[in-house]
């Protein structure tokens, strides 16, 4: 159970990655030119992007294999009440590597400053970045939330889990493979 929750955790971090590059119709010009200066950022988003089309939250199976480091986490045992929350984007994990500041810094401008999933209480979700917005839907499950957003007509999935740090601080992980290796973390 703790893979899975950490795999769908991983799998929605890196759609959500893929999405704020530019799913959406407001994205502005600045967001593609941001982009294509960030070409360390865009590959890891292409890789996410790979992952998340191949593996839908609701249909997550663990393979052998799936042991990437976000795997050991100690994820709580049940889901964080989201309705009416907003979480920023505070770094990742890509490929098994932790993103340096350098990385988390070139990602948000990527995003136009601003990359946030905010979850409203009837249910549906959007994921705010500096130039628009994706709507979108969530439902829980036992220890995580199933997140699913409209990018003109694709649907991006998504599996948000959550860790809590030693200062009593939450982070939700945000996944879109069941690897291990790949997630976004978030935090209100």
């Amino acid at each position: 159970m703790k893979k899975k929750v950490l795999a769908m955790i991983l799998g929605t971090m890196l759609v959500l990655s893929l999405a704020a590059c530019g799913g959406s119709d407001d994205a502005t010009e600045a967001d593609a030119t941001a982009t294509e200066e960030t070409a360390d950022t865009e590959e890891a988003t292409e890789d996410t992007e790979e992952a998340a089309d191949e593996t839908a939250a609701e249909d997550v199976e663990f393979e052998e294999g799936d042991d990437g480091p976000l795997w050991s986490i100690d994820m709580m045992t049940e889901p964080v009440d989201v309705a009416d929350t907003t979480w920023s984007f505070t770094g990742g994990c890509i490929d098994g590597e932790e993103l340096t500041d350098e990385e988390i810094a070139a990602s948000l401008e990527q995003y136009g400053g601003q990359l946030d999933f905010v979850f409203n209480a009837d249910g549906t979700a959007k994921m705010v970045q500096g130039g628009g917005e994706i709507d979108g839907t969530y439902e829980a499950d036992s220890t995580g939330y199933g997140v699913y957003f409209d990018n003109n007509g694709s649907e991006l999935k998504y599996y948000c889990a959550f860790a809590q740090q030693d200062d009593g601080s939450v982070v939700m992980i945000a996944l879109s493979d069941t690897t291990g290796y790949n997630g976004l973390y978030f935090m209100q």
